[in-house]
């Protein structure tokens, strides 16, 4: 299979430094050993802390990527609109089994590069302003005349100036890789969730995020985070709301779908994030090794409790709970 390593204007940038007191090491020993390009971590001073962004901490955001052009303008509003430091900020892509027609890698390294160079908001507002003049009008658009007023208006908002001091500003470093694992199934809605072809297309999923956090990984990073393309508004704070619960290896946020108002206006959207319940467990025994329990399927009656059920829209956003499963979002 064809494979890409694209960097895509990288910013100079220091590494961080080699830890000066290694106790097992004479300064001696270390500095001949540099000679011969190699370097030395202390993975005791990459941890992440609840005040990352204070410590000035490295974080990967590994972004996987499937026929994802028309979403890419939302996807990278988004990544502007983070306010933790963009110099912090690592970027891994992955683009992998797209249709031949799809221009997704294109797009991407056209917005990548306008991205780094502080021209991308420019670049989305022409093209925005270009599709509004030729008159052309999407799905999305006759959706949003169905949506709730507050919630058009915070989407509206979201993408909206004024905007904060990162916005503009580019990330640390920026890498594309393209690499095929063999995905065939369509990306339409009633494709993904088919029944008949979860198993495959998540162990397919799983394979290429598996791969794409192995090749992107440095000892340096002292945080992950997984972003899907086609989240459409979260908090520009997100990553410090996450880091706050160090306690945890893991954190998954939240993920409802917003719907017309004649729809009851949102959903429970995402059921990977769960809690194990005895249905679950005497399932999981009447089936091989290799099969793949969904959520959300009547031929998978697992009974669990959902993370996206028991929200509460007058809560504490803040509260947190232990999961057994959890989403890749």
């Amino acid at each position: 299979m064809n494979q890409t390593n694209l960097k895509v204007t990288k910013l100079e940038q220091t590494k961080p430094k080699l830890n000066e007191n290694l106790n097992s090491i004479k300064h001696e020993q270390e500095e001949d050993l540099q000679d011969y390009n190699v370097e030395f971590y202390d993975l005791n001073d990459f941890q992440g802390t609840p005040d990352g962004l204070s410590n000035e901490e490295r974080i990967l955001l590994c972004i996987p990527l499937r026929n994802a052009q028309k979403v890419l303008p939302l996807m990278f509003r988004n990544m502007m609109n983070m306010t933790y430091s963009h110099s912090l900020v690592d970027i891994a892509f992955l683009v992998s089994d797209c249709s031949e027609d799809d221009k997704t890698f294109e797009t991407l390294v056209e917005y990548t590069t306008a991205l780094q160079q502080g021209k991308l908001l420019q670049l989305l507002e022409e093209e925005d302003a270009a599709m509004k003049k030729a008159g052309i009008r999407g799905s999305s658009d006759l959706y949003l005349q169905y949506m709730p007023l507050d919630y058009v208006e915070n989407v509206k908002q979201s993408y909206s100036p004024p905007y904060h001091e990162e916005y503009e500003k580019p990330f640390g470093s920026i890498q594309i890789y393209t690499k095929d694992f063999g995905q065939i199934i369509g990306q339409s809605f009633s494709d993904r969730h088919d029944v008949k072809v979860q198993g495959i297309r998540r162990k397919l999923m799983g394979r290429a995020r598996n791969w794409l956090i192995t090749t992107a990984l440095q000892p340096y990073h002292s945080w992950v985070y997984w972003r899907d393309v086609d989240i459409e508004t979260s908090p520009g704070e997100i990553i410090q709301d996450l880091m706050k619960y160090k306690e945890f290896d893991i954190i998954v946020p939240n993920v409802w779908r917003p719907l017309p108002t004649f729809l009851g206006n949102e959903q429970p959207y995402d059921l990977n994030s769960w809690m194990e319940s005895e249905h679950g467990l005497e399932l999981a025994k009447t089936l091989q090794e290799d099969d793949v329990i969904v959520e959300g399927y009547e031929e998978y009656p697992t009974w669990r409790v959902h993370l996206a059920y028991i929200r509460d829209p007058e809560g504490n956003p803040t509260d947190i709970v232990d999961l057994d499963g959890l989403s890749h979002t």
